[in-house]
């Protein structure tokens, strides 16, 4: 995690839904879950879970996830943010409403960002490549913006979680 700002995040800009345009909707939960490191410190890690579509997020080896579009499919994501830790999205205008960015500018065209609440927000996903297609998918590294509730009436603490490289990475970009 990495205080903001990332210059190098690209807003979704993809096209929303069409009318009567056939898509999957699934449910995801983002979760932060205590970890304890080898020498014993605790530590958070980001977490996503789509209980009902197993295929919606992918591990990969290394423990970081990414949302997944099947080949040929679109995909509504409905997020909801894991109610424990006081956190919302981040939709202010440093993140141009979208608290989610994707890391690529070619990959941001896949998505559209259906509207952002506190603690829920639809995105639209749309799949890069073709029905049929028998090879790996294509993952989209995306940054995920949000803001922690502080004690003592402190401003929220605004925050960039990256899950794909893990978390906490080993020092936030410049920027």
């Amino acid at each position: 995690m990495a205080t903001l700002p990332n210059t190098t995040d690209h807003l979704p800009s993809g096209p929303a839904l069409g009318a009567g345009e056939q898509h999957d909707t699934v449910d995801v939960v983002f979760n932060l879950v205590t970890a304890t490191l080898p020498s014993g410190r605790k530590t958070l890690k980001f977490s996503m879970a789509a209980p009902d579509h197993p295929d919606a997020v992918v591990t990969l080896p290394d423990g970081s996830q990414q949302l997944a579009v099947p080949p040929g499919v679109v995909r509504l994501f409905r997020i909801i943010l894991a109610s424990e830790w006081g956190w919302k999205f981040d939709t202010s205008a440093q993140v141009g409403g979208a608290p989610i960015r994707f890391k690529g500018h070619s990959h941001a065209g896949h998505y559209h960002c259906a509207g952002a609440g506190d603690m829920a927000m639809g995105l639209i996903g749309r799949s890069t490549v073709a029905h049929g297609h028998s090879g790996a998918g294509s993952v989209h590294p995306f940054n995920v913006y949000v803001a922690m509730a502080q004690p003592g009436g402190a401003p929220d603490l605004r925050l960039r979680i990256d899950p794909d490289v893990g978390n906490p990475p080993g020092t936030p970009p410049p920027g």
